[in-house]
């Protein structure tokens, strides 16, 4: 089953996308370096539009296995010391530089990507919630599913995924990743009543406001 990372970096105010993209930053390298590593089957990445000092990876893994290798390579403690050192700032902890997850979306981003053949590169919707514990998980798929089933109908069908996170403790944190064809698609859409009405069902789920980030994706091919 594929197992999809997701990295989110608060960086420094001083970077750019333009700086993110040169081959020669610490970056670049470090995409590169995870790219290469077995079991990587995809990598994307991107900042947020909202809020550029976001940046998100979204590594797919053919296992969680083949993360682990990873984290247990030599060279992975330089790894991580040189992209926390290139691109956040070590004296500010809230919000803390890096903090990740893992899922096993019902879709992986790959298979979302590839129905939005109208452009290179999406337009990707992440939203995050932490749902009350109080609710079962077959509830809040449910509801999550019928969101999805507006999202299919509209425009011509527009691609989403979600699931829980699998590490210990965080399971009931809920990833939805929604593949826009572009980011005009999106504005017209949370104008809509269905969007209004969807949102409602989301925001019940949760026990605290969701994280919402909205981003240019870029693929690391």
């Amino acid at each position: 089953m594929v197992t999809t990372e997701v990295c989110v970096f608060n960086i420094l105010p001083t970077l750019t996308l333009k700086d993110l993209l040169s081959p020669s930053h610490t970056h670049q390298k470090s995409l590169s370096l995870v790219r290469s590593q077995p079991g990587c089957l995809a990598l994307y990445w991107g900042i947020g539009t909202q809020d550029p000092q976001k940046l998100i990876w979204f590594i797919e893994w053919d296992s969680l296995s083949s993360h682990q290798l990873f984290q247990s390579q030599p060279e992975y403690p330089d790894f991580t010391s040189n992209i926390l050192s290139a691109l956040t700032s070590p004296t500010i902890t809230d919000p803390p530089p890096v903090f990740f997850l893992h899922y096993n979306f019902t879709h992986p981003l790959s298979s979302l990507i590839k129905q939005q053949t109208a452009t290179k590169n999406p337009y990707l919707e992440y939203f995050s919630l932490s749902a009350s514990p109080s609710l079962s998980c077959d509830t809040i798929s449910t509801t999550i599913s019928n969101v999805q089933a507006d999202l299919n109908t509209y425009d011509g069908g527009v691609p989403s995924t979600f699931n829980f996170a699998i590490d210990e403790g965080q399971e009931h944190n809920i990833l939805c990743l929604v593949c826009w064809r572009e980011q005009s698609q999106h504005e017209t859409f949370i104008q809509t009543e269905v969007f209004r009405e969807n949102a409602l069902k989301l925001n019940e789920l949760a026990v605290s406001a969701p994280v919402v980030f909205h981003i240019h994706l870029q693929e690391l091919e």
